[in-house]
C-alpha cells in the first residue's frame, strides 16, 4: 500500500498542473471561420455606407 502513495502524488500533481494551465481553455460558440466571415461582412457593409451613402 506505501508503494502506491508516490505515484497518487504524482498523479495529482499532473492533475493540478494540467488545470491550471488549461482550466481558462473555454470552447467558443462561434467557429472562427464563422466570426471572421461575420467581420469581413460588418467592413464591407460599413465601407458601403462609407462610400456611397455618407457622401
Amino acid at each position: 500500500m506505501l508503494i502506491l502513495v508516490p505515484f497518487i502524488v504524482i498523479i495529482l500533481i499532473i492533475v493540478a498542473i494540467d488545470q491550471l494551465y488549461y482550466s481558462d481553455a473555454k470552447p467558443s460558440n462561434v467557429p472562427p471561420k464563422e466570426a471572421q466571415q461575420k467581420v469581413r461582412d460588418t467592413n464591407s457593409t460599413n465601407s458601403y455606407l462609407d462610400k456611397y451613402i455618407k457622401k
